[in-house]
């Protein structure tokens, strides 16, 4: 299905192209980082070193001044612990890597308006355990998409607004959940018990999303931008449970709303940037704890609200400058009917809430004109009213410190 994205997609470049006799330019842009360190996660110890990589390539095909195709490698390995949300919550994992391949094609119609179209394909393996096998990962995942975006110019002023549709598979995840012996964070009897019942694939889904962004200009360097996202998702195999515990014919439902509202104030040596992203996330799946003969309707329905100032500048020489950046993220989120639980798995009254913290900063120092010295540190903490983490990770803190270099193209 990947290969049919991307040869629609070159499709269109060969229609709208209008002359790839004239001479056509080939501008490669990449980076490529390494760095080693230290994280700590709660209750542990300094880890041995650690390695996390990113890379980017691409090799900019410009046909002529108003049309040019971008293909695009992006992958990177992370090699330390983290807390990723999966399934509806926390899940700590190991290690992960992922790799993705895409085509974008730029169109200018006039200096004002431009159309862009997309398609690509990212694979992601996560590892729960050191001793796990890439590639055999429970929450692995293959994702296509495609997409177009069209963005018009105004002098003070500019417009996006797009659309793609994509589908995300979990190829491992059936045969694997239903193993006894296969070790995961995750309560694997759970999640047997679903898979066997509710449906044979029952994360893969297929989504469409629309984006609409309003940027204005304003004087003194000072940039405003509204931005609004929905994605829906139609799970093609998850049966909606009911509450008797039993499973339905419907098949599960998502919509992800996401307001970003974002100040930006730039000069030639520092830049300031303020947004507050509001996020509403609806599902008609549902929750019946059969140990506490529990139901809870619309379990993954949360609101969630993150502010993330940050802050960066350079210092010293203009043509190679010490760059220094400064981020802090507060987020939180509250469950519209997901109740708290005690230790013992005891339900309290109130429903979940979560509120997380994280502080980061990274200093680059330029080496040679294309390589430079890099050290990074971030910490995070997450606190919350659920006390039962068999299933999902609420409660925690980590801290990593990196030094590497980064190479540019």
């Amino acid at each position: 299905m990947n290969r049919n994205v991307l040869g629609l997609l070159l499709g269109a470049v060969l229609l709208v192209t209008p002359d790839l006799s004239a001479e056509i330019k080939v501008s490669p842009v990449g980076s490529f980082t390494l760095l080693g360190g230290q994280y700590w996660m709660t209750n542990s110890v300094p880890t041995a070193l650690a390695g996390n990589a990113n890379a980017f390539f691409s090799p900019v095909i410009n046909f002529s001044a108003s049309s040019a195709l971008l293909p695009i490698y992006t992958g990177s390995y992370r090699g330390t612990k983290d807390v990723r949300e999966l399934v509806g919550g926390g899940t700590l994992t190991q290690e992960s890597q992922d790799h993705s391949l895409s085509l974008k094609y730029v169109y200018k119609l006039s200096p004002q308006l431009r159309l862009k179209a997309r398609g690509g394909y990212k694979i992601e393996f996560l590892k729960e355990t050191k001793d796990e096998t890439w590639g055999k990962g429970l929450f692995d995942y293959k994702k296509i998409i495609g997409g177009v975006e069209v963005e018009r110019f105004w002098n003070s002023a500019n417009i996006r607004a797009g659309a793609d549709y994509y589908t995300m598979v979990y190829p491992n995840y059936q045969s694997l959940v239903t193993q006894d012996e296969f070790q995961t964070s995750i309560d694997t009897m759970t999640y047997a018990e679903l898979s066997t019942q509710a449906g044979t694939n029952i994360l893969d889904y297929s989504a469409v999303s629309v984006t609409a962004e309003y940027t204005r200009l304003l004087p003194k360097n000072l940039n405003l931008t509204a931005r609004y996202d929905l994605a829906l998702k139609n799970f093609v195999d998850q049966k909606i449970v009911d509450e008797t515990g039993e499973f339905t014919s419907d098949l599960r439902k998502d919509a992800a709303h996401y307001l970003t509202l974002s100040a930006n104030l730039g000069t030639p040596r520092a830049a300031l940037s303020i947004a507050d992203s509001i996020q509403y996330y609806a599902s008609n799946q549902n929750s019946f704890d059969a140990a506490n003969s529990k139901y809870t309707s619309k379990y993954y329905d949360f609101i969630q609200n993150a502010v993330t100032p940050s802050v960066s500048f350079a210092l010293g020489a203009k043509d190679a400058p010490v760059k220094f950046s400064l981020l802090w993220e507060l987020s939180y989120r509250l469950y519209a009917q997901r109740l708290a639980q005690n230790d013992d798995a005891s339900y309290k009254d109130s429903k979940v809430n979560q509120l997380v913290n994280t502080m980061g900063f990274s200093i680059s120092y330029p080496l040679t004109k294309n390589i430079s010295a890099r050290l990074s540190s971030s910490y995070s903490d997450s606190s919350s009213n659920m006390r039962y983490e068999k299933n999902y990770k609420y409660n925690y803190y980590s801290f990593n410190y990196f030094a590497g270099v980064t190479l540019e193209l």
